[in-house]
C-alpha cells in the first residue's frame, strides 16, 4: 500500500471514527518549516518524512493527540528539530560510550513523552528504516519492526481499518486501536 493511499485511509477513519483525535491534527507543514528542518538537522528528509509531515504537520495537545504509533504522539517540525538536538546533546555530553545508541542521522518523528520516539534511518545508503528507540532500553534500538516508515503507516492504517494490532516488539507489544467515550483514539491490549 502506497503511503499516500494509508494517509488517505487513516484521516477517514479517524474522521470518521474519532473526531476528538482528527481535530488535533496541525495543518500541513509549509515549504519553510521543512527547509528550516532541513537547515537544522544539516541533511534532507527522505520524501516519505516530507509526505508524512506536509500530510500534518505534527498533532496538538497531549490527551486525544494523534499518535504514529501507540503512546507515541506524532511530533510536528519545531518538536522534530528540538526533540533531535536534546538526543544529540545528551548523547555527545554523555560519558557513555553512543555509537551503537545513537546516530545523529536518526530523526525522531514521535514522543511517549519520555524520551522514546519512533525514528527514521536518514544515514547515506539506508533504506529508511523506522523503529522504536528508546536510551533506556537497547533491544528496540538496532531492531527496527518496519523497513521503512511507508510501512509503519500502513501498518497503523491497517490496524485502524480492521480494529487489529499494530506491529510491536518485546517493549513494545503490539497494540490495537480503540474509540474511547470521548471522540479519542486509544488503544488496549
Amino acid at each position: 500500500m502506497s503511503l499516500a493511499t494509508s494517509l488517505e485511509q487513516i484521516e477517514q477513519w479517524l474522521q470518521q471514527h474519532t473526531p476528538t483525535t482528527a481535530a488535533l491534527l496541525a495543518p500541513p507543514a509549509t515549504a519553510a518549516e521543512i527547509a528550516t528542518l532541513e537547515e537544522v538537522l544539516g541533511f534532507r528528509l527522505r520524501p516519505e518524512v516530507e509526505a508524512l509531515l506536509r500530510w500534518h504537520n505534527g498533532s496538538t495537545g497531549f490527551d486525544g493527540a494523534f499518535p504514529l504509533a501507540p503512546v507515541h504522539r506524532m511530533l510536528d517540525t519545531r518538536q522534530i528539530a528540538e526533540r533531535w538536538r536534546t538526543i544529540n546533546d545528551v548523547t555527545r555530553d554523555s560519558r557513555v560510550d553512543w555509537p551503537d545508541l545513537w546516530r545523529p542521522t536518526w530523526l525522531p518523528l514521535t514522543t511517549d513523552e519520555g524520551l522514546a520516539s519512533i525514528m527514521v534511518d536518514h544515514s547515506p545508503g539506508a533504506a529508511g528504516e523506522a523503529f522504536y528507540w528508546d536510551h533506556m532500553d537497547t533491544r528496540n534500538q538496532q531492531v527496527p519492526p518496519w523497513p521503512n516508515l511507508a510501512s509503519e503507516v500502513a501498518d497503523l492504517a491497517t490496524a485502524l481499518l480492521t480494529g487489529g494490532r499494530m506491529s510491536g516488539s518485546a517493549a513494545h507489544p503490539g497494540l490495537r486501536p480503540v474509540v474511547a467515550y470521548d471522540g479519542e483514539l486509544g488503544w488496549d491490549d
